[in-house]
């Protein structure tokens, strides 16, 4: 299932109903929604199972492997050969030292396998994480824009003069371009393939970030004088980040993701001390070992 960007966008007006127009556009509400989906993809990425067809060979781009994101996703398990479930084969896994990931040829991104060499019949069942993404929701809009120079499934965004723009890193884009005319187009809202049962928790996310970005306006802003009726900028800052510091820590409790793990600014560390955990699995891109944090001293 996905969820429509619109959805995301309502939730957060009802977390922050005081959202004071001149302060933040709906254009940055959107932004803020894509940011805290990146963010909870970094706290619980997605896990995505490929099965990768050999070719007799003992290297593999990474690039085959679906939604692999550099710099980003990281290995989490390799099965050899990939088993039938239907003939209820035992799966085996591949122990660390029989792959390495970060074979790099100085333009291509390998998988290697120094101890095997699977052949076209068989198949490696790779386990990785992956960002959550964006992509044609359900929800369209026709729109009349001479001279707009977009080609289907272009990303697009509206700016604060009402022109749409394409975006051609997909950071702030909230549509894709579906049907494309000389001089209109219809343009698909994004939607989220997150998991429906954490939407409340991103949209907690995404009203930290909000405030965070309300509160940072208002601190950028000085009162050289405030009269009775002009709004008090330091104390509305305050108040903000206040917030924000409320919706991210409902965020990481609804997530079960301590304080240390959680991302975004807010995040501070529990006392207690860490230790490895994974012992058998090597540190991996990018992330590093993953640690447990213990007990009440340093």
């Amino acid at each position: 299932m996905t969820i429509n960007l619109s959805l995301f966008v309502t939730q957060v007006q009802n977390l922050v109903p005081d959202i004071p127009s001149e302060e933040l556009s709906s254009i940055n509400i959107e932004q803020q929604i894509k940011q805290a989906v990146r963010l909870y993809s970094i706290d619980l990425p997605d896990e995505i199972t490929y099965d990768l067809t050999g070719d007799g060979g003992q290297y593999y781009a990474i690039s085959s492997l679906t939604s692999w994101q550099d710099g980003f996703s990281n290995i989490l398990s390799m099965q050899y050969p990939a088993p039938t479930v239907a003939s209820d084969e035992t799966p085996v896994y591949l122990d660390p030292e029989d792959w390495d990931a970060d074979y790099y040829d100085g333009s291509t991104r390998y998988i290697y396998f120094p101890n095997h060499a699977p052949a076209s019949t068989e198949a490696v069942r790779i386990r990785y994480s992956a960002p959550y993404t964006w992509a044609a929701g359900s929800v369209t809009t026709d729109v009349t824009q001479p001279a707009h120079g977009y080609a289907v499934s272009d990303q697009i965004y509206e700016d604060k003069k009402g022109v749409w723009q394409k975006d051609a890193t997909n950071l702030l884009s909230t549509h894709i371009i579906t049907v494309k005319n000389t001089n209109t187009f219809t343009a698909t809202e994004l939607a989220a393939n997150v998991p429906e049962m954490h939407f409340f928790s991103i949209c907690h996310k995404a009203a930290c970030l909000t405030c965070q970005a309300i509160a940072a306006k208002y601190s950028r802003t000085t009162d050289s004088t405030i009269g009775a009726d002009s709004i008090n900028h330091p104390s509305r800052a305050a108040e903000f980040r206040s917030r924000a510091m409320d919706f991210c820590q409902m965020y990481a409790s609804a997530l079960g993701l301590s304080n240390m793990m959680a991302t975004g600014a807010e995040a501070q560390p529990e006392p207690g001390y860490a230790e490895f955990v994974d012992f058998d699995a090597r540190p991996s891109r990018p992330g590093g070992r993953r640690f447990l944090f213990h007990g009440d001293d340093w």
